[in-house]
């Protein structure tokens, strides 16, 4: 908001090709993000959760070689003063159930306008807390240290907040 650089999530969808290479990457803390993609035409989408307008830079053009500066600005159109974004059900690859690194998984809450991310992997108690300061989100986010506990017969059940316990197994 009036200029302040934030965390966004950016999407890259080719268009009129038969390039394959959609994907989505994360504007960390600096909010500043160096991605390479092959020559042609693309669309380019920022974002940032449900209080920021979108981005859409439709037919970005980049030929091979060349580097393309593209300045994006997002409107604050909501106000969430008073109001505090939790996601209490966070997975990361320390889970059975997920491949996403830990780090992205960080940069993306961020990047999506969350505030406090709960860490609920399966069977473990993670604190987020160092990798998020590690990425310089620390100002973004605010971790609860939780766990996602699997069970045959309730099926899961999270639970925050929790402190790690490194002698335990699970960390807890």
């Amino acid at each position: 908001e009036n200029g302040t650089r934030i965390p966004a999530r950016v999407l890259i969808e080719p268009t009129g090709t038969s390039n394959d290479d959609d994907r989505i990457a994360w504007v960390g803390a600096t909010g500043d993000a160096t991605l390479a993609v092959m020559p042609g035409s693309w669309r380019v989408s920022v974002s940032r959760g449900l209080e920021y307008d979108a981005f859409v830079g439709t037919a970005v053009v980049i030929t091979d070689g060349q580097t393309t500066t593209l300045p994006v600005t997002l409107d604050h159109v909501i106000d969430t003063a008073g109001w505090i974004s939790v996601d209490t059900h966070l997975h990361s690859e320390l889970s059975t159930d997920s491949t996403f690194p830990g780090d992205d998984r960080r940069r993306g809450v961020a990047a999506e306008g969350v505030e406090v991310p709960v860490s609920t992997d399966h069977d473990i108690v993670v604190d987020y807390a160092p990798i998020i300061d590690e990425i310089g989100l620390g100002a973004w986010l605010a971790p609860l240290t939780g766990s996602e506990t699997s069970s045959l017969v309730w099926g899961h059940v999270n639970a925050f907040p929790l402190t790690v316990d490194a002698a335990r197994t699970g960390g807890g």
